[in-house]
């Protein structure tokens, strides 16, 4: 019999260098230690990297990266996003996050 876990993390493997776009992944809502690492756009609305605009979905490895809610995702062009939700996950599939963009309030003049 197969091991499906190494299938599985192979697999995410190749779809990551594939169609992945860089990140930089920041646990503990924002205060731990920063991991550069690649996420699948789910939902792009647009055909290059950078930021997806204020909701976007994405699949990360899950051998990199343990997502909770209210985590920081800051895409390759500054644009921070913050792990709004987390899809249930099925067996050997990769986390689905739906981030949400952070706005700052503008400074009071």
């Amino acid at each position: 019999m197969s091991n499906w876990s190494a299938l599985a993390a192979n697999d995410h493997a190749i779809q990551l260098r594939t169609f992945g776009e860089p990140i930089t992944y920041t646990p503990a809502q924002g205060t731990g230690d920063p991991v550069s690492t690649t996420a699948i756009l789910e939902t792009s609305v647009i055909d290059q990297s950078s930021a997806p605009g204020v909701f976007a979905q994405i699949r990360v490895d899950p051998a990199v990266i343990t997502p909770v809610r209210g985590d920081v995702v800051t895409w390759a062009d500054g644009t921070v996003y913050i792990v709004a939700n987390i899809a249930p996950r099925r067996a050997y599939e990769m986390p689905l996050l739906s981030l949400q963009a952070k706005w700052d309030p503008p400074e009071a003049a």
